[in-house]
């Protein structure tokens, strides 16, 4: 067993070579004949999921993660990994059923609520997007992003004072990201008129002086 298992680790670490070194098909096809041979093994797996998300196939990546999942409930990276596979594949209703499986398994982190915050947002689901960026928020206002999601949140409920405090304080964090700065003077245009958003349209050209 032992042997196996060496021999095994031999082959993965080969398989982790072909791909950096530019064979990714090859690494992927040998990576998939194990997984074939060692189903239940969850580093495999994870590694399978890992190559085929960086080579675009996230969709592919997350149904070998969700086989993982089945095999390894309690795998927390192996859970938040799927979810986020099936969003960056523009999945959102299966993000949005395993990200609710993640928070309720793990309510206190962070990066929970505010991916499935995005996924219900785009899903227009706007009141549950609006309860999980909150949650977020509680806990931890140092993170610009989820000021930043909920702002847009507000922004689709015309709750225009909420979207730009919430705006205003994703700038304290983040005062050089461009699309805060933008987003604010698109939200103060709607909501105050053009007078009021010019100093701020004025402010994303100097941050970003070439971008069209």
């Amino acid at each position: 067993s032992s042997d196996l298992s060496s021999a095994l680790n031999k082959h993965i670490s080969n398989i982790k070579k072909i791909f950096t070194s530019g064979g990714k098909d090859q690494a992927i096809a040998e990576c998939q004949s194990l997984v074939f041979l060692h189903p239940s093994n969850a580093p495999l797996r994870k590694l399978l999921a890992h190559m085929l998300a960086i080579t675009g196939k996230p969709i592919q990546a997350a149904k070998q993660l969700e086989i993982g999942f089945e095999l390894n409930p309690n795998d927390e990276e192996l859970l938040f990994n799927l979810a986020i596979s099936y969003r960056q594949g523009l999945a959102f209703a299966e993000a949005l059923k395993f990200l609710s499986v993640y928070v309720e398994k793990y309510p206190t982190k962070l990066e929970g609520w505010g991916s499935l915050a995005e996924c219900q947002f785009q899903l227009q689901l706007l009141p549950e997007a609006l309860d999980s960026s909150s949650k977020a928020i509680l806990l931890s206002n140092q993170e610009s992003r989820i000021f930043y999601i909920r702002s847009k949140i507000y922004r689709s409920l015309k709750q225009y004072d909420e979207a730009l405090s919430d705006l205003e304080r994703a700038i304290q964090l983040q005062d050089k990201n461009l699309s805060y700065v933008f987003e604010y003077a698109e939200v103060t245009l709607t909501h105050q008129g053009r007078r009021f958003a010019k100093p701020f349209f004025e402010k994303t050209t100097q941050l970003q002086p070439t971008d069209y």
